[in-house]
């Protein structure tokens, strides 16, 4: 055994340094990218949007110097005045669903800029948004919700693990005052926004759309164009050899929690271990938004000119991403707007350069400067407003001819298109020409020869716009070739307009120096490189993270989670649980559920594990693999904390086999802009769904419900709601059969395929957050991840929109809104030495205390895109969340039902999914297939219970199988 694996470590020895070599040989032919040349690009006509009325009123920009300052006194409607003793400034308190007012008088029309200078009054994560209007109008959608610029630095320094990685500081927010220029929530106007004044009086609103602040100051500026690096620079050099080396990730402080250090293997980047992980980078993957910024503070010794270089990798391919460079505050040139970051294979030096590549001599101050990079995507916001544009006028044509064909696709029926629409060749000739447009001034921008992943997927759009462009007639029986499925042209569209907003670069450290400074090689050399990894494979034969001792005495979880969950976890569990209780925890990570299985069979297995989906506790617990957590005398005070239906997935026969960890939620989102301007109420019951819909198909949109999910295999969780909520049963628990010939469940099953069959919702959509971001399906249910995307991932219409509780239906006076919500569990394994010391552990992590410590942890470690959905409702009502969403999150809370477990009930689930696809694509008889279907469940179902012990070969029953339900439950807490 030991010659095998020392054979095993040799071999893997000889690959490393092979595939080094050809790293190497690969990274020496490297592209590099053609001169940079930036043209202009036809903006995009969209009503409303900031764009047009820019282009509409640019011949009022002005050129001039000019700014006034307005104080806090001068606003109108304001309750309360506040002193902040800090900075001795007068504030006007300006509290959320408030107004405030100002009027200014202008000596000329013309367009300006807003500065306001304010204090963040908002809890730690919650975010301020405010609307503008100008003389009692909103001049367009992008001054509707602005949301204010925020910072953020960490507390303290970078602190280590257990086993000596490297943990980030938790965050805390700026409380001081910020100077903010207006600008657009998705940061794609670097300049910020303008606003038209008329010559004389004008009235000034901002209104407060989500959380209190207060305002000091407002200034309107009109400012002269910022001068061109060759009049900005006066050759004044700074003294040889002069070369300060800073680290990326010690970063004096940024304007968003998302934004963190992040780790790099790579012998490359400093600074580096062999055995542990090290947080020395910045930007992988959370610094890659418009309008992300990160300060640092740099001291020179002597003021003059210095140059500026970053270590940086930018690895997608044939593109180019830019950034703004920032110099104690202000942007010190023209051409500092935009500085390229261009695509390569591995780590480079980029000096601040032109888009030419002629590098920028930078001002310093004698002492402390501060540097900020930040993402700047301006030069796409054209590009992505056209694309959202584009996909949204194919989506559109796609189901004009769908509801004219009836969705038929059979090529022998002959449609005369053009005669339904008369302008559809000149349609798609635009089409076609707006999209090449887009394509050259892409690869203009990236200024590569070659294709980028983005315009790979645009140019299969194009391709497909050409073939149907060809004979117009065809297009029924070819529409996955222009709105439906997966390579449809208006996916490949759509699926491109959040990618070309994005801008990767990863970034190790830079250097200010003098112009003949040397700099250290951006790469580690051949030899280097191959030992560090023969190293560092060699010891991973032996490295400990994560990894458990066997003859440990701790107790072992699995966390079937990322390592930033496990990381804030160990370290909770020593500070916290180790010190209160004694009782050792080691924490490693499960990279797959899979492992569960094998592990115990194999008498590995842990003694707790948690993140793992709801399923597996009930299905490892009725073949004796996990520990009834009933046998705890005190198991009813944990489960009191939670609803009864979050329990019934983790119930087998009487038996229960976890503690919810996280619970999913459905509800219903809106867009309030859209439902406003359509004078549309936010449906209640599914009567009102109905009645709206044939006022968003006038427009072109669409209602979303799960089971329009891109998934041919409708699971539980998009279906039984139906069936709940018209009263309908799934299992017949006295004869331990299928319930769905129930009449009330075939009442359910109606509706829910009626949905498709009369009232033409969608078949499938990929992806309802672009459709619901992009205004195409503007209202429509959806679950938790959804709510996380746009919290994190839709700044644009941050403050437009809301959730509410789903439709229901009306029965008896009663609303039932019925859905489902399991998401993750924790259970004990039946096979624990340490079943006592696990249930303690188990205990601690389900209650109220540790799930908010965790929660505040995680987001204050790695921000608001690690928002902690804990099922323990009692703390759930306790977390930093919008008090109105969790409001909202609550109610819907109290209609949870979820579907109990049985032996053989998979076929129930299969078999319903069969019923939707042949009923709503085949156009089957719904009772006949159902008659069908509930002949299969029974028969598997028999065959189950006869496994387990439930039923005899003939059918009868030998002990009755206990099915789980709420009344159950509640016996529970009450023993």
């Amino acid at each position: 055994m030991a010659i095998k694996k020392k054979t095993i470590i040799i071999t893997s020895v000889v690959v490393v340094l092979l595939v080094s070599l050809v790293s190497v040989i690969s990274l020496s032919n490297t592209t590099n990218p053609i001169p940079i040349k930036i043209k202009d690009i036809h903006k995009a006509s969209v009503e409303g949007k900031y764009s047009t009325f820019l282009e509409t009123n640019k011949d009022l920009l002005s050129n001039q110097d000019y700014e006034k300052v307005y104080n806090a006194a001068e606003f109108s409607g304001v309750e309360t005045f506040h002193l902040h003793e800090q900075d001795g400034l007068n504030s006007a308190y300006l509290q959320e669903d408030k107004k405030l007012s100002l009027d200014v008088n202008v000596e000329r029309k013309g367009l300006y800029q807003i500065d306001l200078s304010y204090y963040l009054l908002s809890g730690e994560y919650g975010s301020n948004e405010i609307s503008i209007s100008i003389n009692n109008k909103i001049q367009y959608e992008e001054s509707r919700q602005i949301s204010l610029e925020e910072r953020w630095s960490d507390k303290g320094q970078i602190g280590q693990d257990r086993y000596g990685n490297d943990n980030l500081p938790e965050q805390e927010k700026y409380k001081g005052k910020i100077d903010f220029t207006i600008t657009d929530s998705s940061r794609l106007y670097d300049q910020g926004l303008y606003f038209l004044l008329q010559q004389g009086d004008n009235q000034i609103d901002i209104s407060s759309i989500q959380g209190d602040l207060d305002l000091v100051s407002l200034k309107l500026v009109q400012k002269q164009e910022l001068a061109d690096y060759s009049s900005y620079y006066h050759n004044e050099e700074v003294e040889k050899q002069v070369l300060k080396v800073m680290e990326a990730e010690q970063y004096q402080s940024k304007n968003s929690s998302n934004i963190q250090a992040g780790t790099s293997n790579d012998s490359a980047v400093t600074p580096y271990s062999l055995n542990r992980n090290k947080l020395n980078i910045i930007g992988s993957g959370n610094f890659n938004e418009a309008g992300n910024r990160v300060n640092y503070q740099v001291e020179v010794e002597k003021a003059g000119y210095y140059y500026l270089t970053f270590k940086v990798l930018q690895t997608e391919k044939n593109t180019t991403v830019y950034r703004t460079l920032y110099v104690n505050g202000k942007v010190p040139f023209k051409e500092a707007y935009n500085i390229p970051f261009s695509y390569a294979k591995s780590w480079q030096n980029v000096t601040v350069s032109s888009l030419e590549g002629n590098p920028f001599a930078i001002y310093l101050n004698q002492g402390i400067n501060e540097l900020s990079l930040q993402v700047n995507s301006s030069l796409m916001a054209t590009v992505s407003e056209k694309l959202n544009k584009l996909a949204s006028e194919i989506n559109n044509l796609g189901l004009q001819i769908t509801r004219i064909t009836g969705n038929s696709t059979d090529k022998e029926i002959d449609w005369e298109i053009d005669e339904y629409f008369t302008d559809i060749h000149e349609t798609f000739d635009r089409w076609i020409s707006e999209l090449e447009e887009i394509i050259d001034y892409i690869n203009n921008v990236n200024g590569f020869s070659g294709k980028s992943y983005i315009t790979s997927d645009l140019n299969s759009a194009l391709s497909n716009l050409k073939k149907l462009a060809q004979d117009v007639n065809k297009i029924p029986s070819r529409l996955t070739l222009l709105s439906s499925g997966s390579s449809c042209a208006s996916q490949f569209i759509s699926g491109q307009i959040a990618n070309v907003l994005k801008s990767t670069l990863t970034i190790d450290k830079f250097y200010v120096h003098s112009k003949d400074a040397k700099l250290p090689k951006p790469r580690a050399n051949f030899v280097k490189n191959g030992w560090n990894k023969t190293k560092k494979l060699f010891n991973s034969f032996f490295d400990e993270n994560y990894k458990i001792d066997r003859k440990s005495k701790a107790v072992k979880v699995w966390v079937a989670r990322s390592r930033q969950y496990c990381n804030v976890l160990q370290k909770l569990v020593d500070n916290d649980f180790t010190a209160k209780t004694g009782i050792k925890v080691d924490i490693e990570l499960l990279t797959s559920e899979s492992k569960i299985l094998l592990a115990n069979a194999a008498n590995q297995q842990p003694d707790v594990a948690t993140g793992i989906s709801t399923w597996i506790p009930n299905e490892y617990g009725m073949r004796g693999a996990v520990y009834d957590l009933r046998n705890f005398a005190d198991y009813s005070d944990v489960i009191k904390e939670y609803n009864n239906e979050q329990l019934i997935p983790l119930v087998y026969d009487d038996h229960l086999y976890g503690i919810p960890e996280t619970e999913n939620f459905y509800v219903l989102f809106y867009r309030k802009d859209i439902l406003d301007s359509l004078s549309l109420n936010v449906p209640n019951t599914w009567n009102d769904v109905i009645d709206m819909l044939p006022v968003l198909e006038r427009y072109g949109m669409q209602f979303y419900i799960p089971l329009s999910s891109s998934s041919s295999s409708k699971s539980y969780d998009s279906t039984a709601p139906f069936i709940w909520q018209n009263g309908g049963v799934i299992f017949n628990e006295e004869t331990l059969t299928s319930g769905i010939d129930n009449e009330n469940t075939i009442q359910g099953l109606q509706f829910m395929t009626n949905l498709y069959r009369e009232y033409s919702l969608p078949y499938q959509i990929s992806n309802f957050f672009n459709y619901f971001r992009y205004g195409d399906m503007p209202v429509g249910i959806a679950d938790y991840g959804t709510y996380l995307q746009l919290l994190n991932a839709a700044p644009e219409i941050s403050g437009l929109w809301g959730i509410s509780v789903v439709p229901g239906t009306e029965n008896g006076g009663e609303i039932k809104r019925y859905m489902s919500g399991a998401q993750q569990s924790t259970m004990i394994f039946d096979k624990s030495d340490k079943k006592e010391e696990a249930w303690e552990y188990v205990k601690w992590w389900s209650s109220k205390d540790t799930q908010l410590a965790y929660s505040q942890m995680m987001i204050n470690t790695y921000g608001k895109r690690y928002m902690w959905n804990t099922a323990n409702q009692e703390a759930f009502k306790d977390l930093p969340w919008d008090k109105e969403d969790k409001q909202v999150i609550l109610e819907q809370w109290s209609y949870l039902k979820e579907v109990a477990k049985a032996p053989g009930s998979y076929i129930i689930e299969r078999e319903i999914s069969n019923i939707y696809n042949s009923v709503v694509f085949n156009d089957a008889n719904l009772r006949s297939t159902v008659s069908d279907s509930v002949i299969k469940m029974n028969k598997e179902i028999r065959r189950k219970m006869i496994e387990f012990g439930y039923m005899d070969s003939y059918g009868n029953v030998i002990k009755q199988y206990h099915y789980p339900n709420s009344e159950t439950i509640q016996e529970w807490r009450n023993s």
